[in-house]
């Protein structure tokens, strides 16, 4: 089943719930599932205008280590893009090397480094001296927990990759993506203006505890994207936000007992006890690494949010907000229009375990 199909067929089963629990006649509850299907529909359909010429176009990826940045570089190199692959750490380099046949470039990236991210900009200037067709910041992490019982530097890390990680990278690289764009309007280089692509997540306009500061830091991205693409609009280069539900990716599967232990060890017994003591909170944070109560079919696979950043890479006119899944989709319908008294008792419900 498609993202479309399914996504139609969740909203269609809603209303017929509705339909059946309430006494409002089922053909207004018709109507406003078809209503609801157009609206979000819509904004499923991709353009059809995409992407013509792909060879030699120069893309920047932050966090290709693991997840949606490592599955991105591999299958845009095949495509034929010339991939520079921002990592951590060196034997992730020399794995991306050697799997994409020539078109991946792996270079050294702490995105909380000023010294490696100027270093990574000047070898992408000196192979791609014209600019950079697309960036992706991908990079993120979840070191926190809940608010009072993480330590300052847990939720400042938080921050670090996942927001000023973000406008530190965009801002290095925003010289060469205006001399791509630049180059494009003088009719110098036949292609589609450049564009900047940030993953963010459900969170970001969908906070609900034990997120807290993971949420905090995608939202004031959400925040920085939206404003910089007001700014940048005008010069030739476009902007878009990827938003996905859960995904199969280390940022939610891989738990850590260090960080759990950490919490555990930085808290007296009196505040421990107030989050339903030492027992509980390990229950809790063991579950997954997202800290969260969810069946794991719900979890999208990797590949599903790659489409949706090649989507928004390839077509003419990314989307601003390319929401990834059809839970993203029901949400960002259903979620401003409930109360918020009745969100935070759903967010206290969902810890509650």
């Amino acid at each position: 089943m498609t993202l479309i199909e399914s996504t139609i067929a969740t909203i269609d089963a809603l209303f017929q719930q509705a339909a059946d629990a309430t006494e409002i006649p089922k053909w207004a509850v018709g109507a406003g599932a078809a209503a609801v299907t157009a609206l979000v529909g819509a904004s499923l359909w991709p353009s059809p205008r995409r992407l013509s010429r792909r060879e030699g176009l120069g893309i920047v990826i932050t966090g290709c280590d693991t997840g949606f940045g490592r599955v991105s570089a591999v299958n845009l190199a095949k495509k034929g893009f010339t991939v520079y692959a921002g990592c951590l750490f060196e034997k992730s380099i020399a794995e991306l090397n050697a799997e994409g046949g020539g078109n991946i470039i792996g270079l050294k990236m702490d995105v909380t480094s000023d010294a490696e991210v100027s270093a990574a900009v000047a070898a992408i200037e000196k192979t791609s001296p014209g600019g950079i067709y697309a960036l992706l910041n991908n990079a993120g992490i979840q070191a926190s927990y809940k608010w009072e019982l993480t330590p300052m530097d847990m939720i400042q890390k938080d921050m670090d990759v996942n927001y000023y990680g973000v406008v530190r990278v965009t801002k290095a690289l925003l010289p060469l993506l205006r001399r791509f764009a630049n180059s494009v309007k003088s009719g110098a280089v036949k292609s589609q203006l450049p564009r900047i692509i940030t993953v963010t997540s459900l969170a970001a306009w969908l906070p609900v505890q034990p997120l807290d500061s993971y949420a905090s830091s995608k939202h004031a991205v959400q925040a920085f994207g939206i404003t910089l693409r007001q700014e940048i609009k005008r010069q030739g280069i476009l902007y878009s936000s990827v938003e996905p539900y859960h995904a199969r990716t280390p940022i939610v599967t891989n738990v850590s007992p260090a960080k759990i232990n950490r919490i555990i060890e930085s808290n007296s017994t009196e505040v421990l006890d107030a989050y339903g003591g030492e027992a509980s909170i390990r229950k809790k944070m063991g579950i997954n690494a997202a800290h969260m109560k969810f069946d794991d079919s719900d979890l999208i696979e990797p590949e599903v949010v790659m489409d949706r950043i090649i989507d928004q890479i390839e077509l003419a006119q990314p989307e601003y907000h390319a929401l990834v899944g059809s839970v993203s989709y029901l949400y960002s319908f259903v979620v401003p229009r409930t109360p918020s008294w009745l969100l935070d008792e759903i967010a206290i419900s969902i810890d509650d375990f």
